[in-house]
């Protein structure tokens, strides 16, 4: 409750929303965002020098229906 707490947690969650933070848990490896609790795994990856993102998961999110489409 001390004002000086608060204006330190202000000031932080100023900075991590500025930085494109939107879930908790949220890790930074360099300029690259993690978050959710099932990015462990992800993280890992990213760090052993791995894409984290494997082909095989690039070829179920290319065969997803399209949910909605932008007009214009």
């Amino acid at each position: 409750g001390e004002p000086e707490h608060k204006a330190a947690f202000r000031a932080a969650n100023d900075a991590a929303i500025a930085r494109g933070v939107f879930g908790v848990p949220t890790l930074a490896v360099d300029d690259e965002l993690f978050w959710g609790s099932d990015v462990f795994e992800d993280l890992e990856d990213r760090l052993a020098g791995r894409d984290p993102v494997a082909t095989s998961k690039w070829r179920a999110v290319d065969e997803l229906p399209v949910g909605a489409t932008r007009r214009g």
